[in-house]
């Protein structure tokens, strides 16, 4: 590739279905002689690329190689990056065009204030690149890597030594895919109908037909592929739904977890095609689900102990152990969220307390002096072009825990989700203490 064909600015071409797969191989020099090691396949997604750069999503140690090898040129300015348990380090370089080559040189450590989470820390960071361009394919062909970096412990014990990294890597572009817009329907229907083979396969062969527990959440996982079937319009009379639905209504769940997901199990189980389908055009609904007047006291016995468990009203954590105190978090709250949404389409009304305290939970739980952004909400199929589009400027994410100082992007989706259903909840109860103020706070 001669110099002139970077005389335009390169970039990805990548629709947001396409992916480029590369070889990675670790180089070692011994004797005077290069020596590979096993490939390790990377895989770099067209939802991956921010701002025409190769972003990974929630990168780790191990995802340096390709996210500094597939760096475009740009304007050379320091940004920062967070890896998981690793203090935020920030990076200062660029990317320039020699020859027929792409070649980056920069140097990074950590700088930002450790999370709760972080347990090491970078020093004396430095990476070299030499990386070439496909311009009409609009990816990168391959190329060599130079990382290290000394890796130290947060908090070491007795005999902790900082750990020296010194790695070269060989990247090699060995498939490109080209994922049809047209044909993205079909495919996603596919890989569905393969999922809901896989789980029947997984489904243990006992007059139940329940799924292995994980760890302690042994009515979770059950609950959790009955919501999965029935979500993929598996009948609740089918005999891979019937006797797993039917041990359910048994099982008293006491876990966060176990007893949304139970919950979110049987309502959309119950849950008429008809519904979903005047849901799909935009229609209000009424909520109908064919109980029998004991399945139906079950799941007010549930949706009670899901709500009278709470580490406070609104906010829930893992259930307490002895008499350890309950830490509320993010993840666990939305979940009990959902579970208490499926419960009111199942004849449960929360207190107005329970939904007024989700919104402060959420309020508690903002990032205010993280990273901000710019958020645009769409619609289900409209396009991002469209003036309906609502965008949100200087935006900040959520935390998982109050503890926690960063926040972190599936977070923000359980607040998105979490605010909006509390929303609802307290307009259909016609809430005094939830004016319309409030409400426009959340939107």
């Amino acid at each position: 590739m001669a110099t002139a064909a970077f005389a335009e600015p390169l970039q990805w071409k990548l629709a947001s279905s396409d992916f480029v797969r590369f070889d990675r191989r670790p180089v070692t020099f011994r004797a005077g002689k290069e020596t590979f090691g096993d490939p390790n396949f990377v895989t770099v997604y067209g939802h991956q690329l921010v701002d025409g750069q190769f972003e990974p999503v929630s990168p780790a140690r191990s995802d340096l190689p390709a996210y500094f090898a597939f760096r475009l040129p740009g304007d050379g300015k320091p940004f920062r990056l967070h890896l998981r348990q690793t203090v935020e380090i920030k990076v200062r370089g660029e990317v320039a065009v020699e020859g027929d080559h792409l070649v980056g040189r920069f140097r990074f450590e950590s700088r930002g204030k450790p999370d709760r989470s972080d347990k090491h820390e970078i020093r004396g960071g430095q990476v070299t690149t030499k990386m070439t361009f496909d311009k009409e394919l609009g990816a990168f062909t391959g190329g060599r890597v130079d990382l290290r970096y000394t890796l130290r412990k947060l908090k070491p014990k007795s005999g902790d030594k900082p750990k020296e990294s010194v790695k070269e890597y060989e990247f090699k572009r060995i498939a490109i895919e080209r994922g049809s817009g047209k044909d993205l329907r079909g495919q996603v229907n596919k890989a569905i109908d393969k999922g809901v083979e896989k789980l029947t396969e997984l489904q243990i062969q006992d007059k139940h037909g329940r799924w292995k527990p994980h760890g302690k959440y042994n009515v979770g996982t059950t609950a959790l592929v009955i919501l999965t079937l029935a979500a993929c319009d598996v009948p609740r009379d089918d005999k891979r739904v019937k006797g797993p639905l039917d041990w359910l209504f048994r099982q008293t769940p006491k876990k966060t977890y176990d007893l949304a997901v139970a919950l979110m199990a049987v309502d959309r189980a119950f849950t008429p095609k008809s519904e979903i389908e005047a849901a799909h055009r935009g229609r209000r609904v009424a909520f109908k689900r064919a109980l029998t007047k004991t399945q139906r006291a079950w799941c007010h016995r549930v949706a009670r102990n899901l709500e009278t468990t709470a580490s406070g009203p609104g906010t829930w954590g893992y259930p307490p152990g002895g008499r350890h105190l309950v830490r509320a978090d993010t993840s666990n709250s939305q979940y009990a969220v959902l579970g208490l949404r499926a419960a009111a389409h199942l004849g449960y009304t929360a207190k107005e307390q329970t939904w007024l305290g989700v919104i402060r939970h959420y309020q508690q739980h903002r990032a205010k002096d993280g990273e901000r952004g710019e958020v645009i909400l769409l619609r289900e199929g409209q396009a991002l072009a469209e003036a309906r589009a609502y965008k949100v400027r200087n935006t900040s994410g959520f935390r998982y825990t109050t503890r926690r100082t960063s926040g972190w992007a599936s977070m923000a989706c359980a607040a998105i989700t979490s605010l909006s259903v509390a929303r609802d909840e307290l307009l259909r109860q016609k809430s005094a203490r939830f004016n319309k103020s409030r409400a426009a706070e959340i939107d």
